[in-house]
């Protein structure tokens, strides 16, 4: 699997594969809040898609779809890294109640 994830150390950079060793791998899942106020989450370059009726359902929900999702690969032996991100959306309340 390609990562595109590169760490330097010194002048040459390392993949993450590299530098955990090739039995792991970094998957990374985006989580936002939907117009509902339910928690989402989508795995970047793989199908994985779940959701969550808070952070802690949400959590729980995107391990599970994960080990579902790389069941082969976990079976091999190989470990799975999660890295998830949010998006947050910002915004003064105060200045736009008035």
């Amino acid at each position: 699997m390609d990562v595109c994830v590169r760490l330097t150390t010194g002048s040459r950079a390392v993949s993450y594969e590299e530098l955990h060793g090739a039995a792991t791998m970094l998957v990374q899942v985006d989580i936002f809040q939907d117009e509902d106020g339910h928690w989402c989450a989508e795995g970047v370059g793989h199908g994985i898609v779940t959701q969550g009726d808070d952070l802690n359902e949400l959590m729980a929900n995107i391990r599970d779809a994960c080990e579902l999702h790389f069941e082969e690969q976990l079976a091999a032996g190989r470990t799975i890294d999660l890295l998830v991100t949010a998006k947050l959306e910002l915004n003064n309340a105060a200045a736009t109640a008035g």
